[in-house]
């Protein structure tokens, strides 16, 4: 028994060391991404002005909503094939290789129908290239990424994440240097300089895993089983970016442009966070798999202080640099300083919803979490296109706080049903999971 327990310490803190060692990397991959994107859209404001990155970012926020749709959960289902069904890394990716490849033909090909409807101010090419770089290229190296953390590889892992992000670095500095001032020249060479980046990892993960095969695959089951992670992407890029799409469809692009400057400066105080928790993704998922909600709701209770606390440093942070964002971006860009300070506080509330969904994903909730996401961002979209046109960004203020203090709210009180009906034994995951590390 001496000898069990021994080697069940043992095991306990390899995992804890991998965990330590994968959350390092990720780290290194969001340092990068802070300094990449702050670099990147810092640029290309300047480079565009008001009006034409509020053309940008409202095509690109549509771009991203219907991105996690051609990717049907390839990413997440690959961490949970290769971690709760000990599936073969080079298996996982080629199904979810196969699964992202059938989805692009769709959603791209949608894109260019409903574009006359939903955006007819975007330039098609503008946003078949954004396409082409988001959903078909970063697709890959999500993709890739993905199956690097859950195979333990989290050096390759960073390192793919560091390549993402220095592509959209490469990308709009080589278009600076051009000087052509053209959003649809930037996103050529944005889509150029992804594809390149995906070919390079997607040829890295062939020589470490092998050649991908699909036995087995059938898009039925996969769309099924990816559509409530789907689901839940989608909802949630929705619920972030919805009122940028809407700002512009309502002729507001100038508008359109500080509002997206504001958002973008609130969402990269988020990077830090989003490191950690996909860095521990995994391990939701193992925990789950043994216990069952307790399980991982005592590892969220473990990480959800510390990513509080600094959610409020970085709120107090964000608060005290709104003033500067006309030195930063350029004086013609003052009215975003005030709409930074009015959504500073977001990354309290993005720390709430991100840590309880993946207590609840882990714990086979994800249909839980997408009802919540997929609801609340039901809401948001309706009050936007009802406030924007008489309140303009205020009436897209209001929409956003009133859809994630929501969506906050039904996510704890998901975890909390989920807890009342489940039994925590002695000795099981979750009391392992509370536990302090040594």
């Amino acid at each position: 028994m001496n000898r069990l327990r021994g080697l069940l310490q043992r095991g306990l803190r390899a995992s804890r060391g991998r965990s330590a060692r994968a959350m390092s990397w990720a780290m290194v991959g969001q340092v990068t991404a802070v300094v990449s994107s702050t670099a990147n859209f810092l640029l290309l404001a300047r480079l565009v002005g008001p009006a034409e990155y509020g053309l940008i970012a409202g095509s690109w926020a549509l771009v991203l909503a219907v991105s996690p749709v051609a990717a049907l959960g390839s990413d997440r289902l690959l961490v949970r094939d290769v971690n709760a069904r000990g599936e073969q890394p080079r298996q996982a990716l080629g199904t979810a290789l196969l699964s992202c490849l059938v989805g692009w033909f769709v959603v791209v090909g949608a894109l260019v129908l409903l574009r006359p409807l939903v955006l007819p101010q975007t330039p098609l090419a503008l946003l078949l290239l954004l396409a082409l770089a988001d959903i078909v290229a970063m697709g890959t190296a999500v993709t890739v990424t993905a199956l690097c953390f859950s195979t333990g590889a989290a050096r390759a892992a960073g390192i793919s994440v560091v390549a993402i992000n220095l592509t959209k670095l490469l990308a709009v500095v080589t278009f600076a240097l051009v000087g052509s001032g053209d959003p649809v020249q930037w996103a050529a060479t944005y889509a150029a300089f992804a594809l390149v980046s995906a070919g390079g990892q997607l040829v890295f993960a062939l020589r470490r895993f092998g050649r991908p095969t699909a036995r087995g695959w059938n898009l039925l089951t996969r769309a099924r089983e990816g559509l409530p992670y789907t689901g839940s992407v989608v909802a949630g890029v929705v619920q972030n970016d919805a009122d940028k799409t809407l700002l512009l469809r309502n002729g507001l692009a100038v508008e359109a442009g500080h509002y997206s400057v504001a958002y973008r400066l609130a969402s990269m105080a988020y990077l830090p966070v989003q490191a950690v928790l996909q860095a521990m993704f995994p391990r939701f998922f193992t925990l789950g798999g043994e216990g069952g909600m307790p399980a991982t709701a005592a590892l969220g209770r473990r990480m959800i202080k510390p990513l509080l606390v600094y959610g409020a440093l970085a709120t107090v942070v964000l608060l005290a640099i709104s003033p500067l964002v006309p030195l930063l971006i350029g004086e013609e860009y003052r009215d975003s300083a005030p709409l930074l300070a009015l959504l500073a506080p977001l990354t309290l509330l993005k720390v709430v919803q991100t840590v309880t969904g993946d207590v609840l994903t882990g714990a086979g909730r994800q249909h839980v979490r997408t009802t919540c996401v997929g609801s609340t961002a039901a809401v948001n979209v309706l009050l936007n296109l009802t406030l924007i046109p008489v309140l303009g960004v205020s009436g897209a203020l209001v929409a956003t706080y009133t859809a994630e203090l929501l969506l906050s709210v039904l996510l704890l009180l998901a975890v909390r049903r989920g807890l009342r009906a489940a039994v925590v034994p002695q000795g099981s995951p979750a009391r392992a999971a509370a536990d302090p590390p040594p």
